[in-house]
């Protein structure tokens, strides 16, 4: 279980877009807040929710599945990256892929 600030950290240094030395804007972070928000809203209209509490604030907890956060992860960070005006790599692209599948087929599993 990570908290949203986590994902979203997470996120934004898979596309480069933040680092100790150079910390993310607050408006960039704020706007992936909004976006993480609309992912978990999206794939709960998809029926691939997974019980994962749509959070308030960036400090709350998602209390999502260990095999969920990967997918969070790389698909927040190919999302947002327009907006921190960097390109998603074709590596990334593929883990986005790759973990959504494999969180879709461990859901089907269940």
């Amino acid at each position: 279980m990570t908290s949203a600030a986590v994902i979203i950290d997470r996120s934004l240094k898979a596309i480069g877009a933040t680092s100790v030395l150079n910390p993310a804007a607050p408006e960039l972070t704020n706007d992936s807040f909004e976006y993480l928000i609309e992912l978990l809203n999206r794939w709960s209209a998809q029926n691939t929710n997974f019980g994962v509490t749509i959070p308030d604030v960036p400090g709350d907890d998602l209390e999502e599945p260990p095999f969920v956060t990967q997918a969070l992860i790389y698909t927040l960070s190919s999302e947002i990256a327009p907006m921190a005006r960097k390109t998603p790599s074709k590596h990334l692209l593929h883990l986005v892929s790759k973990t959504y599948k494999s969180m879709i087929t461990h859901k089907s599993q269940n």
